[in-house]
Order: structure tokens, then sequence, then C-alpha cells
């Protein structure tokens, strides 16, 4: 990711200034690994205490409860002492911070930044504990990829999202697409979702199908359609340039189908100018009955008032040349200035919370205690989260059990597990990775092209995608002479 590595070394050049305020604010011990006494210091991300003073009190708590734990099961060593750090990974500052040792000991990054990471040497190879305390033993073969570099490995994955279709199970069932069971129906191909979405349109006069248009969100779920219409956005080449190879017949057609929803399905509702909230927001208040969505996304539409029994999901419909879906989420970096003392503590901080691969029964309670308190905010409990680990994982099982076995059978699932197994069956589906160089650039010409389609009907989708390359290409020569 060559502009990542450009913007990380101009905003290390201007970022003097911020790490000299950080090391202002820091202890005298800011850059040590362990304390006077020999304990070793595992500095954690934690939330101040004058913007959430139950959350710092909370964290405070369960530091100290880590520290005595250490203490009793590892007395053959100093002990450790968890420091809170105030640190939240931030594109502009990020160079500077790291160049100035200010980094927590780990650190949460969105996948898209984490290449430019491993490019500019900031994470540590954490092979041998990723290994060590199991986290290699089950890992999607997809996900491992993305976190290995020359056979080492660079990052831990912590959570992982996938994008699929959010439906209302009341339009659908209106429409006659809710099988007596309560499945609802699944679209095989795009084309069909927008056939299914005008007859829903034509039967209940609700839209059949939203989705956001503006704030880059636009192109950003246009991207897995593109790439199921056989699209690839870019390319480098051997010397390292990055070229944009959008401008096809397969990238028009992608764009048509969602002209076609406005103007031959007459899905799209009137107002066409969404971003990713209004989209929500109505989508909860039952105006309309599908949309782009993840699994993990439930709790903000039932927030916005769709109830859980009317919340289902099921997965992203075939294109053409693919059957695909965009997947995202954040990865765990580790200082790479971190000691394997500080390294291994934190690991060991994992196993003891419950986030790490060990599954006993103290770890079993524990999850079973978080989801009881799902449950009692009214939480809907039976559409999975995708996991980075298969379902043959041993804690990935118990998670699964939890998640989608009634409370007679053990879990604590509170709907009919039917609208929302299709969702579930992640099994026959290919998981790609946002755009690798200027992702947020390209959904911003993608929006422009959307939009134009939506509001126009004689809009020229061939014309539109080839002015949307060039503007693009354009950012990407900015990148190869960066």
């Amino acid at each position: 990711m060559k502009r990542n590595l450009t913007k990380l070394v101009s905003y290390l050049l201007s970022g003097v200034a911020v790490v000299s305020v950080i090391a202002g604010c820091s202890d005298s011990n800011k850059n040590s690994a362990t304390t006077e006494d020999g304990r070793v210091i595992l500095k954690v991300t934690t939330i101040q205490k004058d913007i959430n003073e139950e959350g710092y009190n909370h964290a405070m708590k369960r530091y100290a409860e880590f520290e005595e734990f250490y203490k009793t099961e590892y007395p053959d060593t100093k002990g450790v002492l968890v420091e809170p750090h105030y640190y939240n990974f931030n594109v502009q500052d990020y160079a500077a911070v790291a160049a100035g040792d200010q980094l927590p000991t780990f650190y949460t990054v969105p996948m898209t930044e984490a290449k430019g990471i491993m490019d500019a040497g900031y994470a540590k190879d954490i092979t041998k504990w990723m290994e060590e305390y199991g986290y290699m033993q089950g890992m999607d073969e997809k996900i491992k990829k993305n976190i290995t570099r020359n056979g080492k490995i660079y990052l831990l994955p912590h959570d992982v999202y996938s994008v699929g279709l959010a439906v209302n199970m009341d339009i659908l069932r209106q429409a006659g697409y809710v099988e007596e069971d309560g499945t609802p129906h699944q679209p095989a191909t795009f084309e069909e979702l927008s056939k299914m979405a005008g007859e829903i349109t034509n039967k209940t006069g609700k839209p059949g199908f939203i989705l956001p248009t503006t704030g880059n969100a636009g192109g950003w779920r246009f991207t897995p359609v593109a790439w199921a219409y056989g699209v690839t956005f870019m390319e480098q080449d051997k010397d390292g340039n990055w070229h944009a190879t959008f401008n096809t017949p397969e990238c028009v057609k992608a764009l048509q189908w969602i002209k076609d929803l406005k103007w031959k399905y007459n899905t799209i509702p009137e107002n066409v100018l969404l971003d990713n909230a209004k989209q929500r927001n109505m989508f909860g208040a039952g105006e309309a009955a599908m949309t782009f969505a993840e699994g993990n996304g439930a709790s903000e539409f039932i927030q916005a008032g769709i109830s859980k029994d009317n919340l289902g999901f099921i997965k992203m419909p075939a294109g053409p040349a693919r059957h695909v879906t965009l997947i995202g989420g954040v990865y765990y970096v580790f200082n790479s200035n971190a000691t394997d003392e500080q390294i291994d503590a934190a690991f060991r901080y994992f196993d003891w919370g419950g986030s790490g691969r060990v599954i006993d029964d103290a770890i079993k309670a524990k999850m079973a205690e978080n989801m009881q308190l799902k449950v009692d905010r009214g939480e809907q409990i039976g559409v999975l989260k995708s996991s980075p680990y298969t379902d043959d994982d041993p804690k990935r099982a118990y998670e699964i059990m939890l998640n989608t076995k009634s409370p007679e059978e053990g879990g604590f699932r509170n709907i009919n597990i039917n609208q929302v197994k299709l969702y579930n069956d992640q099994s026959n589906i290919e998981w790609q990775q946002e755009e690798p160089v200027e992702a947020q650039a390209l959904y911003a010409v993608l929006d422009a092209a959307i939009q134009a389609v939506l509001t126009d009907e004689n809009a020229d989708c061939a014309k539109l995608i080839e002015d949307a390359y060039k503007n693009f290409q354009a950012t990407l020569d900015t990148v190869n002479n960066g």
C-alpha cells in the first residue's frame, strides 16, 4: 500500500508536535517495560474517566482483578501492572505516535489500515504467541492469509463482519416471500433480487429495497455488487504503481442494476439521497423491505424501531461472475517495541478475560453471562456475527450454540432461527476485503455515479463509469507520484 506508506511518512514528518504533547501528558516511566520492582507493564487502551466514569471505574476494577490473578497464577514472575492508556487509532496522527513510542501494548485498527501498518514496520511478529495460545487452530484460511507476511504473523483478528441483506419479515410476508416455517426467500442472483423488490413494492406500496447513496456509503455498498459482476477495481504493476481497471462492461452492468431498481422496478424510495443513518432509521421504522446490512448491525436496527421478531437476515445474492461479499472488521496490532514479556502478558490477559481461544467452564460461564446481558437489553439473539474461526473450532462452536439454540437447549436464542439461518450459513460464499488503496476516494466517485442514475432516467451508465474511472485514476496518479 504505497499510499499508506506515503501518508505515514508525511504524518511522521509533521507530527512532532503531536508526540511532544502526548509525551508531556505521560508519566516519567512511559517507555519502560517494567516497574521498578520488576512487574511487567501492560498498557491497555482505556476510556478516559472524564468521558465515561462508570466505564473507567469498571476497567480499573478488571485491571486490579487481572493483576491479582496473574500474581496467583504465575508465582514465578514479579507480577504485572496494567496501565491505562488513552490513545485510540487515528490515521492522521498514527505514525507520529508510533515513532514517539507512545502506543499501548496492543490496539485495534480497521482491516483497511493493517497492511500499511505492516509495511511501515509498526506491527510486531507475534507468530510464536499465536501458535502457543491456540489462535491458529481452526482459523479460517481466508483470514489467515491476510494476517501473514513472509510466513510470519503480525495481526490478531478481533472482530469480523460480512455483508448480507436485512429483511423486514412482515413486509416480505405480505408479499408472499416467507415460507410457512418463517424462512424468508433467498434471491439467488442480483437480478432475482431486483425483481423480488419490484414485486414487493407493487404488492405492499413499500420500497422493496433501499441503499445509501451519500457520504461514500453508496460506493462502499456498490463494490461487492460490482465484484459479483466480475469487476476488478484496481491493479498494481511490477513497479508498485496502481492503475484503475473498472472502466469495463461488467462495471457498467453493475451500475445498470442500480439504475433498474429505480426506473425499471420502481422499488427505490423517492428520496434517493440517503446516508448510513437515514438508511438505518428508514429500515428500522418499517419503511422498506430489504437493505444491505451486517448481522452484527441487528441491534442498531432494533434501536431504530424494528422488533427482533420482525428482523430477518439473508445472504448476498450471486452475480454473473462470482458469489462474493465484503468483509470488514478490526485487527489487534501489537506494538513493535513491546518486549516478549509484555506480549505474553497481553495474551494471558485475553485468555483470562475470555477473548482468547481457551474454552473451559469458567470461560463458558463468562460467555453465558454476556449473552444474558444482551437478552436483558432486548437484543436479537440468533443471527451470527462472522468469525475468523471455522464452525468446528471449539470456542466458535460454543458461541454458535449459545446464539442459535433455545434456552431449553442450553442457548439464548430469542427468535425463530429460520428468519436468520440463510445469513448464518456463509459456507458457500467468497469473502473479500475492501479495496487496498484510497478506498474512500473510490467510494466517492462511485457515489456520484449512483446518485446520477437514481436521479436521471436518461443517465448514461457507460459514461458515468468512464468518468468515475478517470477521476479515480487521477487520485492513483497522486499515489504513484507520492
